[in-house]
């Protein structure tokens, strides 16, 4: 393996070059190299490469392979691909829960009564308009934020991100560069992302089949010759390169690591190509070099693609903060603090609170929340607010909180030109609603109508889902063996069971035996296939939402493929059975 080789600072020395005579007790302990003059000079010409190396990679502002992502995005725009930048802007966005405080489990008995005396039915249809919940009546989540995005904390991403279903309501205004929720749920699902912590594969995928599939699901056909650079840059940028090729895996089959398949879980996210995403704790798992590799790919493309980027982060070290913009303290659902990031700490400081030595700066406005944790400045024990309501009422009377509202009017100001959300058309530097629209058109297959969320037509994300299940099939080859294999053996205990049996009337009943006892056992094979049908939800759901294909796609591709392998084993069940139990072999 060949070494590497590491530029030195001036002054310092890796190797020594000494002509004088060696002393007995140098020559035991320190062996000496003597080099030529020819040696040295190719040493300091060394240096003076791998010093200019170093300079040029520190102008360009990111490492390798960073800044080949960042060259590679901007070829990409530079080529024709237009940007598709939308922002977020929230006034008094309120989020509300049910009040209770637990959640009866359904048993058996239970689900088999609802089932039977319609309940469900009931409350899914007729409950809701006889007595509907005011929002005001639960119990609140986050209370009152406000704020611009353009460029509990999961609550707040899933409110961001337009994801309700779970909570009792939602009060406040939303918009997205002049788009409503609705519309956007409608038209531009992809466009709003939410990303949860939760790793969650198909285990017999690759990383390169996982991977591939997100990125061929969000790329028209004239664009398809890009996806292998995208995962080259990809596996560069995140050091997945040596992976591709390794199954995903879970706890039952061998795979990648639990921090690989976080970084799967980044990349897969990053194929959305979503104009705003919320990151819910998406270092969870990571070591602090592939952290920081994460912030530093979402920084690269919010500045290059104008994407707007919100994410929760624990324990992110100063070199994760200082990529952000802006930071939001949030405790028990209040807005503590909203403002620029390089601001925060001297905010806190400047209302008591003390900073320790070699403590980070992320750690400090956690420790804040913590009262075990939290340190005072001296004389400032009793003056300093304590506490979540204390805290949000010092926020909201200082100028940081002015400077939210000054934001929030500048942001409407510059989008709609003093007009109403819904009616407003006027560009400004991000680029107007309208360049957005065409922007997300342009991007799409021809066959794809204008209105629809997804990017390329439904006969592609069929033959694509179709593709993907064969891919399964193929990473895990053991459950389709044993179904050839049980197939066979089943057909020679059924032909065995009724051998031989005769032409003519009194076989008859015998006959029939046989159709009966192929067509359960057939049937019977099947049913294999529900568990792997039932662990797939909650992929087809994320999936789904950031609008890679339709789930009716999926199961038209299931029901291909199933009909293709399950003809296989029918015709060698039946091959089997039809010959041993002697049923008619001539068309006569």
């Amino acid at each position: 393996m060949p070494a590497h080789l590491h530029a030195h600072p001036p002054g310092s020395t890796s190797l020594a070059a000494n002509h004088e005579a060696e002393s007995p007790s140098d020559s035991v302990s320190s062996p000496r190299v003597f080099l030529s003059h020819d040696d040295e000079d190719a040493i300091a010409e060394i240096r003076r490469t791998l010093t200019e190396i170093s300079h040029h990679n520190s102008k360009q502002g990111y490492p390798e392979p960073h800044s080949s992502f960042d060259k590679f995005l901007e070829a990409e725009l530079q080529a024709g691909r237009k940007k598709s930048n939308l922002g977020v802007c929230f006034q008094s966005l309120s989020t509300w829960g049910d009040g209770e405080e637990h959640t009866d489990v359904k048993t058996l008995g239970t689900a088999l009564w609802r089932t039977l005396t319609f309940q469900d039915v009931y409350e899914w249809t007729i409950q809701p308009w006889l007595s509907r919940k005011e929002p005001q009546s639960g119990r609140p989540l986050i209370r009152d934020f406000s704020g611009a995005v353009r460029t509990g904390c999961s609550t707040f991403l899933r409110t961001i991100a337009g994801h309700h279903s779970s909570f009792l309501g939602v009060t406040g205004s939303l918009d997205y560069s002049g788009l409503s929720l609705e519309e956007v749920k409608k038209h531009y699902r992809g466009q709003v992302a939410y990303v949860p912590e939760d790793d969650v594969h198909f285990p017999t995928l690759t990383v390169q089949q996982t991977l591939e599939f997100a990125l061929q699901s969000k790329t028209p056909q004239r664009y398809q010759d890009r996806i292998p650079r995208y995962l080259e840059i990809y596996g560069r940028v995140f050091g997945m390169s040596h992976t591709m090729n390794t199954l995903v895996g879970n706890e039952y089959i061998r795979g990648v690591s639990g921090g690989e398949r976080k970084r799967i879980s980044i990349i897969e996210s990053l194929a959305t190509d979503s104009s705003v995403s919320c990151w819910d704790n998406s270092t969870r798992g990571l070591d602090a070099s592939s952290a920081l590799d994460y912030a530093r790919s979402l920084r690269i493309m919010t500045d290059t693609c104008g994407k707007a980027t919100l994410m929760t982060l624990y324990q992110a070290s100063d070199a994760i903060y200082d990529l952000v913009d802006k930071v939001l303290l949030i405790d028990e659902g209040r807005m503590l603090y909203q403002g620029p990031a390089r601001e925060a700490k001297r905010y806190f400081e400047d209302l008591g609170y003390e900073c320790a030595e070699m403590q980070t700066i992320s750690d400090f406005l956690t420790s804040i929340t913590v009262p075990e944790r939290r340190r005072f400045r001296p004389g400032w024990e009793h003056r300093a607010p304590k506490g979540p309501i204390e805290l949000e009422e010092a926020f909201r009377k200082s100028s940081a909180y002015q400077k939210v509202q000054y934001d929030v009017q500048h942001y409407e100001d510059q989008r709609l030109g003093g007009k109403s959300v819904r009616c407003s058309q006027i560009d400004s530097d991000d680029g107007s609603l309208e360049d957005f629209k065409k922007a997300i058109q342009t991007d799409k297959s021809r066959f794809v109508s204008p209105k629809s969320p997804y990017t390329i037509s439904v006969f592609r994300q069929v033959v694509l889902c179709a593709k993907r299940q064969l891919w399964q099939i193929r990473g895990h080859m053991s459950p389709l063996y044993i179904k050839i294999i049980s197939s066979v053996v089943y057909g020679l205990l059924v032909g065995s069971m009724f051998y031989n049996q005769p032409q003519t009337t009194a076989g008859m009943y015998s006959r029939g035996g046989v159709i009966f006892y192929s067509s359960i056992l057939l049937a019977w094979l099947q049913m294999s296939e529900l568990e792997e049908a039932m662990q797939g939800r909650d992929i087809l759901s994320r999936q789904k939402k950031f609008a890679f294909v339709r789930p009716s796609a999926v199961c038209l591709a299931r029901v291909i493929t199933d009909f293709l392998i399950a003809a296989v084993i029918t015709f060698l069940y039946l091959i089997v059975v039809y010959f041993l139990s002697g049923l008619k072999s001539d068309v006569g």
